[in-house]
C-alpha cells in the first residue's frame, strides 16, 4: 500500500503538534507547514523549534499581504476578529492546496470542536476537496476544549505566549500588525485581553 502524505498547518503549538503525531501514528507521511505573508517576517521561526522537537520536516509557505489587507477590513467592519481569522484560515489553505495537490493527498489543521475560528463549513471543505482532488481532515473536530487540553498535558510541555507579548506563528499576529497600521490602538479594542498561544518544547509520550 502506497503511503499516504499529509500536509498539516503549523504553528508550534499543542492542537497542530497533536493532529501532526496523531496522522503519523496512523501511517501518514507528515509535512508540517507554517504560513508567513512577510508583515511579521520572522515570527514563523517560532514554529521551527516545535517541528524539530517533533522530528516532522517543516516548509514555510509565503502568503501574499493583500490576504491581511482583506481580513484586516473584515475585522475593522465587525469590530471583532473572529470572521477575518477564517478569512486568512480559509486563503491559506487555498494556497497550501494549490502548492501540494499534485504531491500530497491530504490536509490537515488542528480545528478543535468548540473553536468558533478558524472553521470551515462543509461546503467549504467539499469545494477544497473537489477542487484540488485531496482530502481535508481536522481530527479534532470530536474533541472538545476539556479534552484537548487534558490530551495535550498527557503528550506535551509548552509555553503559554500570551497575545502580544511575543511574535509567534499564528494568523492572528501578522493580523494585528496591519489593523494597528490602518487604525492605531484598534487592536486593543478587538482583540481579547486574555489569551494565550502555545508553543510545544517537549514531546512526553507519542
Amino acid at each position: 500500500m502506497i503511503k499516504q502524505k499529509a500536509i498539516v498547518l503549523f504553528s508550534g503549538g499543542r492542537d497542530s503538534s497533536f493532529v501532526a503525531l496523531l496522522l503519523d501514528s496512523l501511517g501518514y507521511d507528515v509535512t508540517l507547514v507554517t504560513a508567513n505573508a512577510g508583515i511579521s517576517p520572522n515570527s514563523w521561526k517560532t514554529a521551527a523549534k516545535p517541528a524539530k522537537i517533533l522530528g516532522f520536516p517543516h516548509e514555510l509557505v509565503k502568503v501574499e499581504k493583500y490576504i491581511y489587507e482583506e481580513a484586516a477590513k473584515i475585522a475593522e467592519k465587525d469590530g471583532f476578529p473572529l470572521n477575518a481569522i477564517k478569512h486568512i484560515h480559509l486563503k491559506v489553505i487555498e494556497a497550501i492546496a494549490h502548492k501540494y495537490h499534485k504531491t500530497h493527498t491530504t490536509i490537515a489543521d488542528g480545528t478543535r470542536r468548540d473553536d468558533r475560528t478558524p472553521r470551515l463549513t462543509y461546503p467549504e471543505m467539499q469545494s477544497l476537496e473537489d477542487r484540488y482532488k485531496i482530502s481535508y481532515v481536522a481530527p479534532l473536530l470530536g474533541f472538545g476544549h476539556k479534552a484537548v487540553n487534558h490530551l495535550s498535558d498527557v503528550m506535551f510541555e509548552y509555553d503559554k505566549i500570551w497575545t502580544g507579548k511575543k511574535p509567534t506563528a499564528e494568523y492572528e499576529i501578522e493580523l494585528r500588525l496591519v489593523l494597528e497600521k490602518r487604525k492605531k490602538g484598534i487592536v486593543k479594542k478587538i482583540f481579547p485581553k486574555n489569551h494565550f498561544h502555545s508553543v510545544v518544547t517537549k514531546v512526553k509520550k507519542r
